[in-house]
């Protein structure tokens, strides 16, 4: 007859607080684009840059360069992967965000 195993440590959870590091090294990097799907479970965020192209020449060649574009590139800046617990954060943290720049703003 085989022995009897003995039972399971007990589980203990810890808590820890995040410490942000590098924070300053990191550039602040103007995102206005942004790009939602969902994929195998998670949120796929796509941050992205688009600027307006350059034009110079009078108004009427600015014209003629502008109905020749059929786009205009976007530069990703980050690609991220969140599952739905931190993207429930991520979406708190943005509406109070939202929150504070239109009470900043006068519309709040």
């Amino acid at each position: 007859m085989a022995e009897p195993h003995p039972p399971p440590p007990a589980r203990v959870e810890v808590q820890l607080e995040g410490r942000w590091e590098s924070v300053d090294d990191a550039p602040i990097v103007l995102g206005n684009q942004l790009h939602a799907q969902v994929f195998q479970g998670n949120a796929i965020l796509t941050f992205g840059q688009v600027a307006p192209p350059l034009f110079a020449g009078t108004p009427e060649q600015q014209a003629a360069r502008t109905r020749e574009l059929e786009s205009i590139p976007v530069r990703t800046l980050a690609r991220l992967a969140v599952p739905i617990g931190p993207l429930r954060e991520i979406i708190e943290a943005l509406q109070t965000t939202l929150a504070s720049l239109e009470v900043e703003a006068g519309r709040g």
